[in-house]
């Protein structure tokens, strides 16, 4: 058996190896993502399996496999090298300091104080150019997976978040979807590489900068009275008459609505409303195209301009809807009804069945006879 592998130098020191031997059936473990890539963070470790027996936990990493890199395996391979036994997999686990912690418990309540004041005099101001609202979280020692999710990748303005876990850092600390992480350890997003980023959420202490989504329950309800609509711009040559502009105002949270495609374009067609939604209230629908925001055309504007727009309150879309014929297509059967009035007059022919008024003639010949009759009998008299 090959001896197990030690940390290499700029590797955490705690990084190991361990073996599942060919008695191991299941390995009982879950993890996010596919070669090739840096690594693989384990997500779930069933209890009671090989994983639990090695001490495997979620938030580890895996980034080797039977000694090959998971930056240079292709997912064929991976999958061959986790089918078979024995299989050797190199750990850089999550940051735990387990005993520490109950110690520092202990000592906490006395200096507990003390470091509120250092965590309100670390994180930064708001800046003039997010939201007031901006808030900074700390994820401390100790704390293994974050619990979220995110869309986008670094280099980039902000990275927007599309799950948080229940019962996770990330609940307990109150984020939520639609929040958008500005700042990692106060550096901004915009000058970070996708490996920096990796590696300043592994490790702990890690500080978060977040722009929370924009939410004022009570405020929803002024939208309804639709008094954008009146201001909406009246449609240019070419367009469709139907186009309108719609805005959501200040207090508006998530717009509630997918669209299909990337600016500098013609145009974002609209492929999801999600019902009860803002979007959703404005009469917003699947095929409705976005033409405009707040008066800049979808040509003229950079995938990072409009997701700031579109995050911005207020915010104005005018729309090129969707066309559809309503119900005119019924109109056709009032023609068919016509002919049912024609076809009545075919019943003319049956007042000729009421000919008894050609024997009236008859009945005058009786007349005729009888008077002759009476005048025979005035003769004999």
């Amino acid at each position: 058996a090959a001896a197990p592998k030690a940390p290499a130098p700029g590797e955490d020191p705690n990084c190991r190896e361990v073996v599942a031997g060919p008695e191991v059936v299941q390995l009982g473990l879950k993890f996010n993502g596919k070669p090739p890539c840096t690594e693989l963070e384990i997500t779930n470790v069933t209890p009671g399996s090989w994983a639990a027996s090695v001490n495997l936990q979620a938030g580890d990493f895996i980034i080797e496999v039977n000694g090959e890199d998971t930056e240079q395996l292709q997912e064929d391979r991976f999958k061959q090298h986790m089918k078979g036994r024995p299989l050797r997999l190199y750990i850089d686990p999550v940051d735990e300091v387990p005993p520490p912690a109950p110690v520092a418990k202990a000592a906490a309540p006395p200096p507990a104080p003390a470091p509120a004041p250092a965590k309100a005099a670390a994180a930064p101001p708001p800046r003039t150019d997010v939201d007031p609202n901006c808030r900074e979280v700390v994820a401390a020692e100790g704390v293994a997976a974050l619990g979220l999710k995110f869309d986008g990748t670094p280099p980039c303005s902000e990275l927007e978040i599309t799950s948080v876990a229940p019962g996770s850092w990330g609940a307990s600390v109150n984020l939520q979807v639609g929040d958008f992480i500005v700042e990692v350890n106060g550096q901004d997003v915009q000058t970070l590489t996708e490996e920096t980023l990796k590696t300043m959420l592994k490790a702990r202490p890690v500080r978060l900068y977040i722009d929370p989504v924009d939410e004022e329950p009570p405020v929803p309800a002024a939208p309804k009275a639709v008094a954008p609509k009146a201001q909406s711009p009246t449609p240019k040559p070419g367009e469709d008459p139907n186009c309108r502009e719609v805005v959501a105002p200040v207090g508006t949270g998530p717009l509630g609505m997918k669209f299909s495609g990337t600016p500098p374009c013609g145009e974002l067609e609209i492929t999801g409303v999600t019902e009860g939604s803002w979007a959703a209230s404005q009469g917003l629908q699947v095929g409705d195209f976005i033409i405009e925001v707040n008066g800049v055309s979808m040509q003229e504007l950079t995938p990072d301009t409009m997701k700031g727009m579109l995050k911005d309150r207020p915010v104005r879309l005018y729309i090129d809807p969707v066309d559809e014929p309503p119900p005119s297509a019924a109109a056709p059967a009032a023609p068919a009804a016509a002919p049912a009035k024609a076809s009545q007059p075919a019943s003319a022919p049956a007042p000729p069945p009421a000919a008894p008024p050609p024997s009236q003639p008859k009945d005058n010949n009786n007349n005729t006879n009888n008077n002759n009759n009476n005048n025979n009998k005035t003769k004999t008299q």
